[in-house]
C-alpha cells in the first residue's frame, strides 16, 4: 500500500500483506500445456493427469490464457508517465520484505520481471532505487516515527503490512495521496478496489497495485492430484476454469475422501479462515472510498446466510472434515505425506512440498456462489 509521510514530498506506504478484502483477484484458466503437465507428473512419479481428459465434469477444453507481451505493455505504460529528471539522485524504499519489491537477483521469472520493471523506471527518471531493509514492521514504524518527530529524512517510499496502516494514520504520519500531482489511481497498475478500501472522505491513506502484488503472500488451496484421480473426483482445474469452483463443490470432494483422508487442513487460525471465506464472496466489511464516510457494509441476507452456513460447516461441523493444526507443522505434514486432500496456506508454501511423493496442484479460494465473476483472495 502506498501512502505519504508528511516530512517528505513523496513517501508512500506499500501494502505487502494482501489479506485486505478484495485486494487481490485471481482468475484461474487451464494452463493448456500438456507437455509441461506430463513432465511434472513424471517427476512426481505419477501417471499423466490430463486436466481435460481425466475430468468427469466436462469434455470441453477450457479457454487458455492468451499470450501477451508483458514487457511491451510495461514500456508503453512507462512512456505515458510525466517526464522528469531526478538528476541521478537515488530514491530510497524502506520495507521489511525488500526482496519482493527490489529483488537483487533473478531467482525466478517473477523476480526477473520486477528487475526489468524497476530498471525501466530508473531509466525514465534518471534515478536508482535504493533498498532500506527493516528488521520488523515494528522497527520500521519506530524508525519512521522518530524521523517524523525530529523532522529528518528516512526514506522516500515505505512498505508496511495492512495491519499497520491504522497506526501510521493515528500517529499523523500519512500524507493525503489525493493531493499528489500527476497521479492517476485509475491507471491499470493500481488496484482501485484496494485503494477504495484505504480511503475515507477526501483522503487516500494508501495505495496498492502491481508493485505490491506478491503471489507468495496470497492464500491458495494446494490439492493432492493423485488422490483426486484415485477417487475419481471432478477435476478441480476444470471446475475453476469453468467458474464452478465453489465451497459446495469443495465440501463434496472433502466428503468423498473423508473415510481415508482429512478433507482439508490449514496453516491459519480459525478467525482468519473465517475472514478468508467471507473475502471469497467479493464482499467487503465496510463501504469506503473517496468522498465517503466509512460505514459497515450490509451484505444481502442471502449472501450473509450463505456465508454463515458455509463458515460454520467448514470450520465447526463434522461434515466440514476440517483438521485444524495451525500451531505446528502438522497441517503441512498431513498434506505432504498424502493424508489430506486440501491444504490451505500462502503461496510460499509451495516451496515446502516440491519433493512431495504425490502429485499436487494449486487452486484459487472457492467462490461462495458460482454466479460470481471472479475468484477473490
Amino acid at each position: 500500500m502506498f501512502t505519504c509521510i508528511k516530512y517528505r514530498l513523496l513517501c508512500l506506504v506499500l501494502c505487502v500483506s494482501l489479506m485486505l478484502s478484495g485486494c487481490g483477484i485471481i482468475i484461474i484458466n487451464d494452463r493448456g500445456n500438456k507437455e509441461t503437465d506430463s513432465d511434472s507428473e513424471s517427476r512426481n512419479g505419477e501417471d499423466t493427469f490430463d486436466p481435460v481428459s481425466d475430468s468427469t465434469t466436462s469434455q470441453q477444453t477450457p479457454e487458455t490464457v492468451p499470450s501477451v507481451n508483458g514487457e511491451q505493455i510495461a514500456m508503453d505504460l512507462v512512456s505515458r508517465l510525466p517526464a522528469m529528471d531526478f538528476g541521478n539522485v537515488g530514491m530510497t524504499i524502506a520495507a521489511v520484505n525488500m526482496e519482493s519489491l527490489v529483488p537483487e537477483e533473478a531467482a525466478n521469472f517473477v523476480d526477473s520481471a520486477a528487475i526489468i520493471r524497476n530498471r525501466m523506471v530508473e531509466e525514465k527518471y534518471n534515478t536508482i532505487v535504493i533498498p532500506n531493509q527493516a528488521a520488523s514492521a515494528e522497527d520500521l514504524f519506530n524508525s519512521v516515527k522518530e524521523a517524523h518527530l525530529s523532522g529528518t529524512y528516512y526514506a522516500d517510499l515505505i512498505a508496511v503490512p495492512c495491519s499497520w496502516l491504522g497506526s501510521y494514520a493515528a500517529a499523523g504520519m500519512l500524507m493525503n495521496l489525493n493531493s499528489l500531482p500527476f497521479t492517476d489511481f485509475n491507471a491499470p497498475y493500481y488496484n482501485t478496489d484496494a485503494i477504495a478500501q484505504m480511503s475515507a472522505g477526501y483522503t487516500i491513506y494508501a495505495a496498492a497495485g502491481a508493485m505490491t502484488d506478491t503471489l507468495d503472500y496470497l492464500y491458495f488451496y494446494y490439492f493432492n492430484r493423485s488422490a483426486v484421480k484415485a477417487y475419481g473426483l471432478d477435476n478441480p482445474y476444470l471446475l475453476a476454469s469453468e467458474g464452478t469452483w465453489t465451497w459446495e463443490k469443495f465440501l463434496e470432494m472433502c466428503t468423498a475422501v473423508s473415510g481415508d483422508l482429512n478433507g482439508h487442513t490449514a496453516h491459519i487460525d480459525t478467525e482468519s479462515y473465517s475472514d478468508l471465506i467471507f473475502t471469497a464472496s467479493g464482499t467487503h466489511y465496510a463501504d469506503t472510498g473517496r468522498g465517503m464516510i466509512p460505514q459497515l457494509s450490509y451484505a444481502s441476507s442471502s449472501i450473509l446466510d450463505l456465508y454463515l452456513e458455509t463458515a460454520h460447516t467448514l470450520l465447526y461441523d463434522e461434515n466440514g472434515h476440517y483438521a485444524p493444526n495451525t500451531e505446528s507443522n502438522d497441517s503441512l505434514n498431513a498434506f505432504y505425506h498424502g493424508n489430506a486432500l486440501f491444504y490451505l496456506n500462502r503461496g510460499y508454501a509451495g516451496n515446502w512440498i516440491l519433493d512431495m511423493k504425490d502429485a499436487w496442484g494449486i487452486l484459487p479460494i472457492p467462490k461462495l456462489q458460482d454466479t460470481q465473476s471472479d475468484y477473490y483472495t
